[in-house]
C-alpha cells in the first residue's frame, strides 16, 4: 500500500477511531531520528482519537516490546526457540560472518517477539525500516493494511 492509498485507507475510516502500530527495527527511545518522528507521528495521531503503539527493541537491544504499554519480551527467552531451529548445519552461510549471524537472529527476536504481542488487534500497521517492514510482512494478517517509512541512509 502506497502512502496516498493508506490516507485515503484512514479517510474512508471516517471518525471511527482505529488502533495503529508504529513499528521499528531500531531501539527506542534514543535520541532524534526515528523516534523522534514516531512521537510526532503518534502524538497527532492520537490527536484525531486514533489508539497508537509503538513496537521496537529496548536501549540495550536486550528485548522487543510496545514501549507505551511498557510490555517487553526479553531476547533471551527468544533465543532458544531460534537456536532450536537455525544452527550452523541447517544454515551455514549465517554463521560465515558474525554480524551477518547477529543480525539475523535479532531480526527473528524482532518478528517472533511482535507475532507474541499479536497482530491482529491493529487496523493499520506503519513500519519504519527495511527490517521491520520485512518482519511485519511475513507475520501481519493479509487484511491489516502495511505502511512502510524507510528512514536514514542505511535505506538508500
Amino acid at each position: 500500500m502506497n502512502i496516498l492509498s493508506a490516507y485515503d485507507y484512514i479517510k474512508m475510516k471516517g471518525t471511527i477511531a482505529m488502533k495503529i502500530l508504529l513499528a521499528t527495527y531500531w531501539p527506542i527511545p534514543h535520541v532524534g531520528g526515528v523516534w523522534s518522528y514516531l512521537q510526532q507521528l503518534a502524538s497527532k495521531l492520537e490527536s484525531f482519537g486514533h489508539e497508537v503503539d509503538i513496537l521496537g527493541y529496548d536501549e540495550e537491544n536486550l528485548s522487543v516490546g510496545i514501549y507505551n504499554q511498557g510490555k517487553f519480551i526479553a531476547r533471551d527467552k527468544i533465543i532458544p526457540i531460534i537456536n532450536a531451529n537455525i544452527n550452523e548445519n541447517n544454515y551455514p552461510e549465517m554463521y560465515v560472518n558474525f554480524l551477518v549471524r547477529w543480525t539475523e537472529i535479532q531480526r527473528y527476536v524482532y518478528e517472533l517477539s511482535a507475532a507474541y504481542f499479536g497482530l491482529d488487534k491493529y487496523d493499520l500497521i506503519h513500519t519504519q525500516d527495511v527490517i521491520s517492514t520485512y518482519c511485519i510482512s511475513r507475520i501481519k494478517p493479509k487484511e491489516i493494511p502495511l505502511i512502510a517509512t524507510i528512514h536514514g541512509s542505511v535505506a538508500h
